[in-house]
């Protein structure tokens, strides 16, 4: 299953694409399970990123509904991305395979 980014209409496989939707105060917002919700699709580069955050309303179509400004779009990925490593370091910190010495740290698990 293809799905196609808001901002560039190209297709992606699902993976290579951000799914957000709108909250309950009408802004993106970045989602991670799937919902009931209606959401939309965002390519990972950085020119359709901007593009979305400073004109919302080019998710409108795809959306149903107008969404407003709110917080940064740029500032969740950010979010995601830093939870993400930290989990695979965690993980791969209990399997044995990343050691104490390598980081300079310990990693929380």
């Amino acid at each position: 299953m293809r799905r196609s980014c808001v901002v560039c209409r190209v297709r992606f496989a699902p993976t290579d694409l951000y799914r957000f939707q709108l909250n309950s105060r009408c802004e993106l917002s970045l989602v991670h399970i799937r919902t009931k919700e209606r959401s939309a699709w965002l390519c990972k580069s950085s020119h359709c990123i901007q593009k979305l955050e400073s004109h919302p309303q080019v998710a409108q179509r795809a959306l149903k509904r107008r969404p407003q400004k709110g917080p940064s779009l740029k500032g969740q990925i950010k979010a995601a991305h830093e939870t993400l490593i930290q989990r695979q370091l965690a993980h791969a910190f209990r399997s044995g395979r990343l050691r104490k010495h390598v980081l300079g740290q310990s990693i929380p698990t």
